[in-house]
């Protein structure tokens, strides 16, 4: 989200899409394919700076746009293994590959730094949707097929597990100003509610 608007994903139709920060539709561009600013799986986002970073699951790279969608570049072919969620902190991409649970970093030019491999894991993560980085460059990663928060150092470590027997169907995290950890849950039958920790 930006300032002025917002950008979505949208899985079903395999789009990114603006919106006004009042909800009035702006602009929507991509459909099924493996060109530039097209998808085959869409994913997450994240913005920073003017550009729109999105994970294309299927085609596992990145594709990068600025605020009007304009296609400005991708990257990630042959290095990322089925990118789920991104972000960007202090300059660094951070991408999370669901594949094989790791955690791709890379510099403004795209270009690969390191990979963090999650460690201390008792119970391995079966399904991971989301994740974001606190202020302490601490991961917060959800494993939605256990419906938990998982936080792991920056070198990877775990180091403690939130939500256990709290949260169901996990849709969502980030950090509040405040350093609160905001995770949106919702039931089957259920209103979708958000968490605070």
């Amino acid at each position: 989200m930006s300032q002025e608007e917002v950008f979505i994903t949208d899985r079903a139709k395999e789009s990114l899409v603006k919106f006004s920060l009042a909800g009035q539709f702006l602009k929507g561009i991509g459909s099924k394919g493996n060109t530039k600013g097209r998808f085959t799986t869409i994913s997450g986002l994240c913005y920073d700076a003017g550009l729109i970073y999105v994970c294309d699951f299927g085609v596992q790279r990145i594709q990068i746009f600025d605020s009007n969608l304009d296609f400005i570049n991708q990257f990630g072919y042959g290095e990322l293994k089925y990118p789920i969620d991104i972000t960007v902190f202090s300059g660094t991409i951070y991408i999370l590959s669901q594949k094989n649970k790791t955690i791709h970093c890379y510099n403004r030019d795209c270009i690969l730094q390191k990979i963090i491999e999650q460690t201390g894991l008792n119970q391995p993560i079966l399904n991971t949707l989301f994740f974001t980085i606190d202020k302490k460059m601490n991961f917060l990663i959800t494993d939605c097929s256990t419906n938990e928060i998982r936080i792991f150092s920056p070198q990877g470590e775990m180091k403690h597990i939130l939500g256990k027997g709290h949260l169901s169907f996990l849709a969502g995290i980030t950090i509040a100003n405040s350093n609160n950890i905001i995770c949106v849950s919702h039931g089957i039958d259920e209103e979708g509610c958000f968490q605070k920790y």
